[in-house]
């Protein structure tokens, strides 16, 4: 179900395509948050954002 979740997620979400790490940096600057920690996983990595004040 995950990986049916993740597809979906790419079609609708972002023209089917993954995000570079340096786009969703400048996604969560965008957005107020700065980019703190990455943890990278076979499947997909997680990067954790902390709001900026």
């Amino acid at each position: 179900m995950a990986a049916f979740v993740d597809v979906h997620m790419m079609m609708v979400r972002s023209n089917g395509r993954e995000r570079s790490v340096e786009e969703l940096h400048a996604l969560l600057r965008a957005t107020g948050f700065a980019p703190a920690r990455l943890f990278p996983h076979p499947t997909t990595n997680v990067i954790e954002g902390v709001a900026v004040e």
